[in-house]
C-alpha cells in the first residue's frame, strides 16, 4: 500500500515511518522545504514530497496516487522547538490555528479532491482535549466529555470534528488517535520535559514562574530548598490534599504500534481510540526507583497547584485493534540508561541515524 505521512519527520512520525516500510509498505512523506530530518527519513526508504500543510494545492499533490493517509503535522510549541522563546503567544496561537486546522482543513479537502478511494484517513490527536491533565476520580475512555483548555488542545478538537465532517460528506474512511502524552526514550530523562524528572530545581523554577504567589506557594518554595539543602534532589509531589501526583504516558513504540493497527483493522473505521501505555504510575513508586536507578536522592513536598492525577482507558485500543502498549514506565527508565550507556535497544533509533 502507498501510505503518505504528514508530520513523517517528527519523532513519531520518523518512528512511523520506518515500521510501515518494515511492513513492506510504500512510504511518502510531506516535509517542510529545508526540512533537515527529511534526510533520514529519505534513507529510509521513504519518497519526499515537499510542501506546506497550509497550502492546498501542496495538499493535493502530496495526496496524489497514494492509498492511505496518516495525518500527523501539526504545530505544537514546545521547550524543544526554538521558536518557542522567540514567537509572542499572539503568534504561537496563530501558527497553531493556521497548521492544525487549515493544515488539516486542506488535508481532508485534497483527499476529497484526489484520494477518493483513500483506504484509511488517521487523524493524530490528543488526550488534552478531555483534558486529561486535570485531576480526576474515574478513569479517562473515549466516552469522556471533551472539554480543552488551551489552544492547541482546541485546535486538535476542531480537527476532530473536521475529519468526522467529512467521513460523513465525502464517506472518507476515518480514525481518530488520541494520544497521551508521548515521549521517547532518548529524552524522558531530560529536564526541558520534566515528566520523570520531578526535581527540586524544577518545581523551584516552576513555583518561582506563579505571579502573585500566595502564601502557600511561598512556603511550599522554602521547604523545597531547605529539603533540597542545597544540592539538586528527586521530589515525590503530592497535592495539599495528601495524594501523590499520578500520570500516564506512552512510549513512543507503543504509539507507533497502534497507529499501525488502525490502518491494517477494519474495524478501526469511523472510531475514535485513546493510545496510551500499559498503564499509569504513581510518583510515589516510580521516584524511590528512579532515584537508586540513577542515583540521586529524593524527598516528599506538598506543591500548592491543581497537580495530576489521570488514568486514560485502553481498553477500546485493546479489544478492537488488539493494541498491547509494554512499555511501562519503570521499562522506559531502563531502556532510557541503557541508551546512555551506550547499549542498543528495542525498537530505538538514534536521532540522525537511518533504520536498520
Amino acid at each position: 500500500m502507498r501510505v503518505l505521512v504528514t508530520g513523517g519527520t517528527g519523532r513519531i512520525g520518523g518512528n512511523l515511518v520506518r515500521v510501515l516500510i518494515d511492513k513492506g509498505h510504500d512510504v511518502r512523506v510531506f516535509a517542510l522545504p529545508g526540512d533537515k530530518a527529511a534526510e533520514k527519513v529519505k534513507n529510509m526508504g521513504a519518497e519526499i514530497i515537499e510542501g506546506d500543510l497550509r497550502n492546498l494545492d501542496d495538499c493535493i499533490d502530496a495526496v496524489r496516487g497514494v492509498d492511505a493517509i496518516y495525518h500527523l503535522g501539526a504545530y505544537l510549541p514546545t521547550p524543544f522547538d526554538a521558536s518557542y522563546y522567540t514567537r509572542s503567544k499572539a503568534e504561537k496561537t496563530r501558527m497553531l490555528f493556521d497548521v492544525n486546522v487549515g493544515g488539516t482543513f486542506n488535508m481532508l479537502e485534497a483527499t476529497a479532491l484526489e484520494c477518493r478511494d483513500c483506504k484509511r484517513f488517521i487523524f493524530a490527536s490528543t488526550d488534552a482535549t478531555y483534558p486529561s491533565g486535570r485531576p480526576r476520580d474515574f478513569v479517562i475512555d473515549e466516552n469522556t466529555p471533551q472539554q480543552p483548555v488551551g489552544m492547541y488542545a482546541v485546535s486538535k478538537l476542531m480537527g476532530e470534528v473536521m475529519v468526522r465532517g467529512y467521513q460523513r460528506e465525502y464517506n472518507i474512511p476515518i480514525v481518530i488517535f488520541r494520544f497521551a502524552f508521548t515521549i521517547g526514550v532518548d529524552n524522558i530523562l531530560s529536564k526541558k520535559l520534566p515528566v520523570l524528572m520531578s526535581t527540586s530545581d524544577v518545581w523551584i523554577d516552576r513555583l518561582k514562574s506563579i505571579r502573585n504567589p500566595d502564601e502557600n506557594v511561598k512556603k511550599a518554595i522554602k521547604e523545597i530548598e531547605e529539603k533540597a539543602g542545597g544540592e539538586e534532589k528527586l521530589v515525590i509531589p503530592y497535592h495539599p490534599d495528601g495524594w501523590p501526583h499520578k500520570m500516564h504516558i506512552c512510549d513512543v513504540r507503543d504509539l507507533v504500534q497502534g497507529l499501525v493497527l488502525g490502518l491494517e483493522r477494519e474495524a478501526a473505521v469511523g472510531e475514535a481510540f485513546n493510545l496510551a501505555g500499559p498503564a499509569p504510575f504513581s510518583y510515589e513508586e516510580m521516584i524511590p526507583y528512579l532515584s537508586k536507578a540513577i542515583g540521586m536522592p529524593y524527598f516528599k513536598a506538598v506543591i500548592p497547584l491543581p497537580g495530576t492525577r489521570m488514568e486514560i482507558s485502553i481498553s477500546k485500543a485493546r479489544s478492537i485493534l488488539g493494541y498491547r502498549p509494554k512499555y511501562d514506565v519503570f521499562k522506559i527508565i531502563d531502556d532510557a540508561l541503557r541508551i546512555q550507556r551506550g547499549e542498543k535497544v528495542e525498537g530505538f533509533v538514534p536521532r540522525g541515524e537511518p533504520a536498520v
